[in-house]
């Protein structure tokens, strides 16, 4: 993240990043790997909203995805990411996941050309077991070493059928 950071001349990030914010990412420019600001969430077809993730399992089948999925993958690099559990008397309390073996976690997504702009929108999986109890649903999670293969073009299958570190919630 720092390398991010000083690329692009910004101090660190505190707190959320929400949708439609621009977010600090990793993608390759050049054949090289680059530092942008990029927005968070495709622009909905009607309008209205954005769409901020992509189920893995279906991403190559949507036409709004499969293209960029195959030449504009991106790294997001944070600290953490939230997710909401609802409780039983449906209300919703959120939750930050962070990794329990490093500081530093690693967001596999992909981006878009927008009216002009660059927006990016995030791969999602099955939730692992550590995650399971709070959401179905979890970010597709990176190793540190596989940042480069992940924006060189390793298949989805690869990273999706290893088994990713556990996140814990607090």
């Amino acid at each position: 993240i720092q390398e991010v950071e000083q690329k692009l001349n910004i101090s660190p990030r505190v707190g959320e990043i929400f949708p439609t914010n621009e977010a600090p990412v990793l993608r390759l420019e050049n054949g090289r790997r680059s530092a942008d600001l990029m927005q968070w969430g495709f622009p909905k077809w009607d309008g209205k909203g954005s769409i901020i993730n992509a189920r893995s399992e279906t991403a190559l089948e949507k036409r709004m995805f499969k293209k960029p999925l195959m030449e504009h993958r991106l790294v997001l690099p944070t600290t953490g990411f939230y997710s909401w559990k609802t409780r039983e008397d449906n209300k919703k309390e959120k939750y930050l996941f962070r990794k329990t073996s490093e500081n530093m976690l690693y967001l596999a997504g992909f981006y878009g050309e927008f009216k002009g702009e660059n927006c990016f929108t995030i791969l999602t999986t099955a939730a692992n077991d550590s995650m399971q109890y709070y959401h179905n649903r979890m970010p597709v999670l990176i190793g540190e070493d596989e940042i480069d293969a992940w924006l060189e073009g390793i298949s989805l299958d690869a990273v999706l059928h290893r088994v990713p570190d556990a996140v814990n919630g607090t």
